[in-house]
């Protein structure tokens, strides 16, 4: 979990910006979310132009920012064997909630969402390798990872 908070303030700020921060990238994204990530980038094409260009904000899922976040729930699964090495992953249940008062930095006054994060671990830590998200009343389910390797 401390690789989540980590993770997580990483994001919360808009700068240094995961997107351009191939340092960060290593870090933070396994090898196939990274591969995503630079096809989803490529197609966004000029971040002056694209309102939805690839930022923190993204790993995040919601413009604004939660008020306050608790994970309530974990999962390991260690499943590695001979053909399978790496299938060791890790998934980190986060509630998201706003405060009532709406405002322009809280454009869901009153509401809770639910995100899951995957981590894989891989060349020796713990790496994003998606985000999930689940239907509400601003969101639709989805995947962080293959939202990029579509858009």
């Amino acid at each position: 979990m401390a690789v989540f908070r980590a993770f997580f303030d990483y994001v919360r700020k808009p700068e240094p910006s995961l997107i351009t921060d191939k340092q960060a990238q290593e870090r933070w994204l396994s090898k196939l979310f990274r591969m995503s990530l630079a096809d989803g980038v490529k197609r966004a094409g000029d971040p002056k132009e694209n309102p939805d260009y690839p930022s923190n904000r993204h790993f995040v899922g919601v413009w604004n920012y939660p008020t306050s976040y608790s994970i309530i729930g974990s999962r390991h699964y260690d499943y590695r064997n001979d053909d399978n090495p790496d299938d060791n992953r890790a998934i980190i249940d986060v509630l998201y909630e706003w405060d009532k008062n709406g405002s322009l930095d809280n454009q869901y006054p009153g509401a809770k969402a639910l995100y899951s994060f995957v981590f894989v671990f891989e060349d020796g830590a713990w790496k994003i390798d998606d985000v999930y998200t689940f239907s509400d009343k601003y969101a639709s389910p989805g995947s962080l990872r293959g939202y990029y390797s579509r858009r």
